[in-house]
């Protein structure tokens, strides 16, 4: 996505903690069907902190977003139309991140922010 998060190195990253919780608390909201009657699942404490880390991914991934969209942003209006129209440009070989072609299908207005948004989600 453009983005690094270095799930691999740094653990105690907020939007992987927030993640593997949210696993956590998947699984044992599948294994429990007493936790399937929502005032047993929110007075046990488990609703509230699944959509806090809810809440914590969203809000990550549409930083994300916004980040990538301003400096997607920055760098078309500092193009050139030379460097445009040159194609041994070093940025027209390198490989465009899977975020900003989404973007760039959001310009033709196929995608809404919501759409994109889901997109990031199922691949951070």
């Amino acid at each position: 996505m453009g983005t690094k998060v270095d799930a691999q190195i740094n653990h105690s990253h907020p939007y992987v903690a927030a993640v593997q919780r949210m696993n956590e608390l998947s699984f044992l909201y599948s294994r429990m069907p007493l936790l399937w009657i929502s005032p047993v699942w929110y007075a046990l404490g488990y609703g509230n902190e699944y959509d806090h880390n809810l809440q914590l991914v969203t809000n990550f991934t549409r930083q994300v977003i916004a980040d990538r969209r301003r400096k997607l942003h920055h760098q078309h209006l500092t193009e050139t139309i030379p460097n445009l129209l040159d194609t041994k440009t070093e940025s027209l070989k390198k490989k465009a991140a899977f975020l900003d072609l989404l973007l760039g299908v959001e310009d033709e207005g196929k995608l809404t922010d919501e759409d994109i948004r889901e997109e990031v989600d199922t691949f951070m």
